[in-house]
């Protein structure tokens, strides 16, 4: 009992893409990435709160994914009410 070899770790590999699914692989390797650094910051005792990840800094602003009004008024586009849908 000791090591894996390059056998053992292709076989491991294959049972996870076939009870995962390989559309699922990435949601699983970005959830188990911030368990681990969840764990390290508890670990270390940092009580830091991390800035906005770099998924955060690349979505675009809810201003510039909508579509340009066919009026000429310079009022901006009113936001929905919250949990619910804008009636006109």
């Amino acid at each position: 009992m000791g090591e894996l070899g390059m056998g053992e770790l292709l076989v491991i590999l294959v049972l996870v893409v076939v009870l995962f699914g390989g559309s699922k692989l990435p949601q699983v390797g970005a959830s188990l990435g911030k368990a681990i650094r969840n764990f390290k910051d508890a670990a270390s005792g940092t009580d830091e709160k991390p800035g906005p990840s770099a998924e955060a800094k690349a979505l675009p602003k809810p201003s510039e994914t909508q579509p340009p009004s066919g009026d000429s008024s310079k009022e901006p586009p009113r936001d929905p009410p919250p949990g619910g849908v804008a009636r006109a």
